[in-house]
């Protein structure tokens, strides 16, 4: 649904109250289910007293509905726009987040359509949601009601003024959940909105601390306060970055692995160790998650858990762990058997007919445009059964996955 449509459609919804509101929204879903006419739809929303208008709007909520179930345990259940669910805050991210700030007093001053505030209300003791955008407060309060959570006060307010600012109990913390423009490629504190910078300057003493859910490829260059950098991955891919300040803050980095939890934090000193050993056959590598490898806790992972292989960092998103066994952790994404090692595209395909292998899947970053053009040029001639994984990094690696070793599903919550 286009801004444009959705301000008029807002217009038309000038003083519905949520409860009403999902009446509506129920009962065009109920005669859409029934295969209904629009002639129809539309003679039911004017009987209720709505403008027509509204009715992209009802429409569109109802048909996001099963992509917010892949975000959202109940997201069949939940309002959404196709918008608001784009920018929605994963359920597996909210719960971590709001777990972190749980029986506090919190105020989410970018809630959006009430992603993270359903987390917030189920943890903490005091909830307030703060959105610019009336039809976003309209739906966060749907959303909570549909959830059965009450207590939380919506102000349809800009996250500065002084009412939202001297209204929130002294001591309490902030989440915020800045906008960004979708294209851009380079992530700084000047192009998102509300700045972080401001935010604290605003409301200083005020609270006590603040969470700020942060592009996840911005430079830790560009962050000019003190605070812990952690980096949350879902399902085997980095989701988000979390900026802690003040209380909330633990630790310098800490790395977040869900839907399974599993969370190590230090000072991201990262070790010196990127040689590969001798391959010999059999010798395995272990590809970590990616948000050990960005919060640079590969160190500090390894002397928890006692492992002593070499490690290879091929980009800052893909790390690898040699050993001589694959290592069973939720901190490890999939282990690869390395069939052997090449310093050529020749020498890689030497191995890959020698190895008996079928397929290859190129594991290192290619631009999208040029991948199958490489893949099908080193699958050429192939005529085995192995299903090979291709790394890069100062030589090539050839790999074949452990049976049962697969990119973790991320179940409720990848963006």
């Amino acid at each position: 649904m286009t801004a444009p449509a959705a301000v008029k459609a807002y217009q038309a919804l000038r003083g519905i109250s949520p409860e009403d509101m999902m009446d509506i929204v129920e009962g065009v879903s109920d005669l859409v289910k029934e295969n209904a006419g629009v002639r129809r739809i539309t003679s039911y929303i004017l009987s209720k007293g709505m403008d027509e208008d509204v009715l992209g709007l009802i429409m569109d909520m109802i048909s996001t509905r099963k992509k917010a179930a892949a975000k959202f345990e109940k997201g069949e259940e939940l309002y959404f726009t196709s918008e608001g669910l784009r920018w929605a805050t994963p359920e597996a991210a909210a719960e971590h987040c709001a777990r972190r700030m749980a029986g506090e007093s919190v105020a989410d001053i970018t809630c959006g359509q009430g992603g993270q505030v359903l987390s917030l209300a189920r943890h903490c003791d005091m909830v307030t949601a703060v959105d610019m955008d009336p039809l976003n407060c309209l739906i966060t309060s749907m959303n909570l009601k549909k959830s059965g959570l009450d207590g939380v006060t919506v102000y349809p307010e800009n996250c500065f003024s002084r009412k939202v600012i001297s209204g929130l109990e002294k001591g309490s913390l902030v989440f915020c959940d800045p906008a960004r423009p979708p294209g851009s490629k380079e992530r700084t504190m000047e192009e998102i909105s509300p700045d972080p910078r401001k935010v604290l300057m605003e409301y200083g003493e005020r609270i006590s601390g603040a969470c700020f859910e942060m592009p996840p490829y911005m430079s830790l260059e560009k962050i000019p306060f003190d605070c812990e950098v952690e980096y949350v991955s879902l399902g085997g891919r980095i989701n988000r970055m979390n900026l802690y300040t003040g209380s909330l803050k633990r630790s310098r980095r800490s790395a977040v692995v869900l839907p399974e939890g599993a969370s190590i934090s230090g000072d991201g000193s990262g070790i010196n160790n990127d040689r590969p050993p001798e391959v010999t056959a059999g010798i395995w590598v272990n590809e970590l998650d990616p948000a050990v490898s960005r919060s640079s806790l590969v160190g500090e992972l390894m002397l928890r858990e006692g492992w002593t292989g070499r490690v290879v960092k091929l980009d800052p998103r893909r790390t690898l762990l040699w050993s001589d066994a694959p290592l069973d952790s939720p901190f490890v994404k999939e282990s690869f058997r390395v069939l052997g090692t090449a310093d050529s595209y020749e020498g890689v395909k030497r191995l890959l007919r020698s190895a008996g292998a079928g397929s290859v899947t190129i594991r290192y970053a290619v631009d999208p445009s040029d991948y199958w053009t490489i893949r099908n040029e080193l699958e050429r001639g192939l005529d085995g059964s192995i299903k090979v994984h291709l790394f890069k990094g100062e030589t090539f690696i050839i790999g074949e996955k452990l049976m049962g070793s697969s990119s973790r599903s991320g179940g409720k919550g990848r963006q």
